[in-house]
């Protein structure tokens, strides 16, 4: 009986797990350069964005609310203030620091680009995992919350790349070595 009650169970879980699994979905917008799961198709809105200068430039947020957590990617052109990239990740990092208090606050390198990774407990208790990154005169913020108790929610803030036109990630790191490789065998083979 215990072995058909365990086997029961363990077959539940994984159904449960394969559905839950299934709900997530990669978005990919080639034209403003990132993927990232949504457990939802994201709603998208644009709305000015505000710059360390105080410049309002254009930017949209793609979003999914759900009752077990709410979940955006921000994109903010910032080619037309080339002016305020230098300020673009600390300036957008302050704003995320004003919603709760920072449990792990730390720079990031996402495949090679520069960026920021921010663990934030809200004043409703709910815990919010939020990313920070700049490419390509681009700003992406991430953030994601989740009820009090609920799991963290690293799937989403995880699942964030930058892409090429091509739908290539983009990994600097990688292509450096490999432009560094390329340069070496046309030196040798001359």
């Amino acid at each position: 009986m215990r072995p058909v009650f365990l086997a029961s169970v363990a077959v539940v879980s994984l159904l449960s797990f394969a559905a839950l699994a299934q709900a997530w979905r990669e978005y990919e917008n080639r034209h403003e350069g990132f993927s990232i799961n949504f457990p939802a198709e994201p709603r998208v809105e644009s709305r000015p964005y505000t710059t360390a200068s105080g410049a309002a430039v254009p930017s949209k947020v793609y979003s999914a609310e759900l009752p077990a957590g709410r979940y955006a990617l921000t994109f903010v052109d910032m080619a037309s203030r080339p002016q305020d990239e230098a300020q673009a990740i600390a300036h957008a990092v302050n704003a995320l620091r004003q919603k709760g208090r920072a449990r792990y606050d730390e720079s990031d390198n996402l495949d090679g680009i520069p960026g920021h990774q921010l663990s934030i407990l809200q004043p409703d208790g709910r815990l919010m995992l939020a990313s920070v990154h700049l490419y390509n005169h681009r700003l992406y913020i991430t953030e994601s919350s989740v009820p009090p108790g609920s799991a963290p929610p690293q799937q989403f803030q995880q699942s964030v790349a930058m892409i090429h036109p091509d739908g290539r990630v983009v990994d600097l790191e990688e292509e450096a070595e490999e432009a560094a490789e390329r340069a070496k065998q046309q030196k040798g083979g001359r």
